[in-house]
C-alpha cells in the first residue's frame, strides 16, 4: 500500500455500499475494493494509509533530503497546481512543487524523481533527460 494525503481523491469510500454492519471507519482510514490476483475474488480492504497534508509535505521533503543528503526548502504553490521548480542558487535548494502533489499520488512521486536527480546533477534536468529518468524507474 502506498501513503497518499488525505485530500487525495485516488480512494473511493466502498464502505457504505459493501452493505457491512460494521461501525463505519474512523476518517482516516479509506475503504478500497480489491481482487485476489489469482483467483479475481473481489474483496473490501480497510486501508489505513491517509494522513494530514502538512505530514505528506513532511514525508516529501524528508525523502528528497534523505535521497539527496542535503537539506532543502519545500514550498507549494497554490496557484499554479502543476509547479515543478528547482532552484539551486542559493546554499539551501529551494523546491516549489504544485498543490497537485496532495491530490496525485503519482505527480507527487514523479516531483520528487525529478527534484533528487536536479539535485544530484546540480542543475535542473532538462525534458528529455527527465523522460529518459522516468523510463529507467
Amino acid at each position: 500500500f502506498m501513503l497518499v494525503p488525505k485530500s487525495s481523491a485516488a480512494y473511493s469510500d466502498l464502505w457504505p455500499q459493501a452493505g457491512l454492519n460494521y461501525p463505519a471507519p474512523p476518517p482516516d482510514v479509506r475503504i478500497a475494493r480489491l481482487t485476489l490476483k489469482n483467483c479475481g475474488i473481489p474483496f473490501l480492504a480497510a486501508l489505513s494509509f491517509c494522513m494530514e497534508d502538512d505530514e505528506f509535505l513532511d514525508r516529501i521533503q524528508g525523502k528528497i533530503q534523505r535521497l539527496t543528503e542535503k537539506r532543502i526548502e519545500l514550498r507549494v504553490d497554490h496557484e499554479d497546481a502543476n509547479q515543478l521548480m528547482v532552484q539551486l542558487e542559493g546554499e539551501v535548494p529551494l523546491v516549489i512543487l504544485g498543490s497537485n502533489v496532495l491530490q496525485f499520488s503519482g505527480f507527487a512521486r514523479m516531483c520528487v524523481e525529478y527534484v533528487v536527480e536536479s539535485i544530484r546533477q546540480h542543475r535542473p534536468l532538462d525534458l528529455l533527460e527527465f523522460h529518459l529518468l522516468l523510463a529507467r524507474n
